[in-house]
């Protein structure tokens, strides 16, 4: 169970490599709007969509990628 403070850890992530970009600049790169960025970041918003995160990823230069644990069996 989350606190109300309690930032999901993508979230904080996506945050963290963002953090060097303006609303504004993310909104013209990614469609993503300058309001939703500061929901983020002033903790509005807990739990975002995954697409939005992706979408402000790319418009910072950053690419996901899901890589299989093979050291969990």
């Amino acid at each position: 169970m989350s606190t109300r403070y309690e930032l999901d850890p993508t979230l904080a992530d996506v945050l963290n490599r963002i953090s060097d970009l303006t609303p504004r600049q993310i909104e013209i790169r990614s469609g993503v709007s300058t309001q939703t960025i500061r929901n983020w970041r002033n903790g509005r918003t807990r739990r975002p969509q995954n697409i939005t995160l992706e979408f402000a990823l790319r418009a910072a230069g950053y690419k996901r990628v899901i890589v299989k644990d093979n050291s969990r069996r």
